[in-house]
């Protein structure tokens, strides 16, 4: 074989080689892997807390807005109703994307996980059944979603399971579904109970994230949930 053919041949091979890398790197696996950092704190009230996040996510106050007003402490994250009606949780701890502020005017990021905890003293409830609680009324609300045809609201899809967060039993609901005002939107929420011999305390993981996020959130969410440690 002559010399300008082997170096035309070895030439295409080197070519086909390349093009083959840059679809195995760039097609094939398009995504960057998640890096996160950790999130760290002690609080006498929450207990000392620990989880991983994505290391682009920020920090957030979330605000309580549900028929109620909070004023927060920033530093210890202690919340005063200054309303009548019963506290939805007694403290939070919020991370999100700081890509996914601004939807509709909104500012807080869409892209977001907000763990709540409420503490109250040892009743004749059997350990898990409140946080089941959690868990089954959202699951019947999103049911009456589905049945009411009226509703914006469309159910893509929604599933249910029992794992473990540090030992603890707990109950997860997620589901997607689609609406014309934010597109489709997924939810996951997590509920699990830690006690001691005079309190109990029930912890809420809510997740969300919309349209082009979700596949990644998803993901960084799996991830934070279980690295998520709790001590009290």
């Amino acid at each position: 074989m002559k010399t300008i053919h082997i170096v035309v041949l070895v030439t295409a091979l080197i070519i086909i080689l390349t093009a083959s890398i840059v679809f195995i790197l760039f097609f094939i696996n398009p995504q960057t892997p998640i890096q996160y950092k950790n999130y760290t704190k002690g609080d006498i009230s929450f207990g000392d807390i620990s989880f991983k996040y994505p290391i682009d996510w920020d920090e957030y106050l979330y605000d309580v807005n549900y028929g109620m007003t909070y004023s927060v402490d920033l530093e210890t994250r202690k919340q005063n109703s200054t309303a009548s009606m019963a506290k939805i949780a007694d403290y939070y701890v919020a991370v999100g994307d700081p890509k996914t502020v601004g939807f509709k005017n909104n500012t807080a990021p869409t892209t977001m996980m907000v763990i709540s905890n409420v503490t109250s003293k040892i009743e004749t409830y059997p350990k898990d059944y409140l946080a089941w609680k959690v868990i089954e009324g959202q699951i019947n609300t999103t049911n009456n979603f589905k049945s009411d045809l009226s509703s914006n609201y469309k159910f893509i899809s929604d599933s249910a399971r029992n794992f473990t967060i540090g030992g603890e039993m707990a109950y997860e609901y997620s589901f997607q579904g689609y609406t014309s005002y934010s597109g489709r939107e997924y939810s996951r929420i997590v509920s699990f109970e830690t006690r001691n011999s005079t309190h109990y305390t029930i912890y809420t993981i809510m997740c969300s994230a919309r349209e082009s996020q979700i596949e990644n959130a998803t993901k960084a969410f799996d991830e934070m949930i279980k690295s998520l440690r709790i001590n009290n």
